[in-house]
C-alpha cells in the first residue's frame, strides 16, 4: 500500500508545505515447488521492507526555501531466504538498498533564488 498526502498554506509570512508519502508491504510469499514450505520475503535481503516512509516541512519566502526531511525504514531480517544461499546473497549486516552506512543523521537544506 503507498500513501502520499501534501498540504501547502499560505500565509503574509511565507509558504508552508508538510508532506507525507510512505510504502507498507503486507507480504510476499514465494513457494519454490507445491511441496516446499512458503516463505514470506518481506524484509529479507533484496526483497522488499515492510515499512518505509518519509516526511518534509519546507517553507518558502521571497526567494528562500528551508526544507528538512525525515526518511524511516523499518528495520530487516537481513538474512537469505534458504540457508544454502546465504554465501552468495551478501548477508553481512549490511544491505545498500535498504540501509544506510551513515545511520542516523539531521540534515538541513536553504536555498536561495537570484533573478527572477
Amino acid at each position: 500500500m503507498d500513501v502520499d498526502l501534501d498540504y501547502a498554506i499560505d500565509s503574509a509570512r511565507g509558504k508552508w508545505t508538510f508532506g507525507l508519502n510512505g510504502t507498507y508491504t503486507f507480504v510476499q510469499d514465494q513457494q519454490i515447488t507445491a511441496t516446499a514450505p512458503v516463505f514470506d520475503f518481506v524484509n529479507t535481503v533484496g526483497n522488499p521492507i515492510k515499512l518505509r516512509w518519509a516526511g518534509h516541512l519546507s517553507w518558502s519566502f521571497k526567494g528562500w526555501t528551508v526544507l528538512t526531511t525525515v526518511n524511516h525504514t523499518a528495520p530487516s531480517r537481513i538474512r537469505a531466504p534458504c540457508r544454502r544461499a546465504a554465501w552468495m546473497s551478501g548477508t553481512f549486516g549490511y544491505e545498500a538498498a535498504n540501509a544506510s552506512l551513515v545511520g542516523r543523521q539531521i540534515s538541513l537544506q536553504i536555498v536561495k533564488r537570484w533573478g527572477r
